[in-house]
């Protein structure tokens, strides 16, 4: 039997009539609303190249989510799209290279200006 996750839990931000609106079944909120912005961005990361705006400190996850970002790497055997999940480290969906380190988890990287990141291309190596 799945858990059932509470809108509270997908988004504290939520205003009363917003979680009524998904525990409802209503209209949704895109991720994209849902990890929104509510300060400026401070700083500037590059994600495979690209410009993303962000703010010092914040997980680079959630970074990415903001900018609409929500593939973060394929599965090595399947190539099944896998982004972030739990967002606390306790899964790996979020493993993404960070200048040029592979298997790290985004949801633990704090981003700073000018920061480096790439999906994970391939299989994860394991710890030595």
């Amino acid at each position: 039997m799945m858990a059932r996750i509470l809108p509270q839990a997908l988004h504290p931000r939520l205003d009363r009539n917003q979680r009524d609106g998904l525990r409802a079944g209503g209209r949704r909120a895109s991720l994209r609303a849902m990890f929104a912005r509510t300060t400026p961005a401070d700083c500037t990361i590059l994600w495979d190249g690209a410009p993303i705006p962000a703010r010092r400190g914040e997980p680079l996850a959630a970074a990415l989510l903001a900018a609409g970002i929500t593939v973060l790497r394929e599965t090595a055997v399947g190539g099944a799209a896998r982004g972030p999940y739990c967002m606390m480290g306790a899964c790996f969906d979020c493993l993404v290279e960070v200048e040029g380190r592979p298997n790290v988890q985004a949801c633990l990287v704090p981003v700073r200006d000018g920061l480096h990141a790439r999906p994970q291309r391939g299989a994860r190596e394991a710890a030595r």
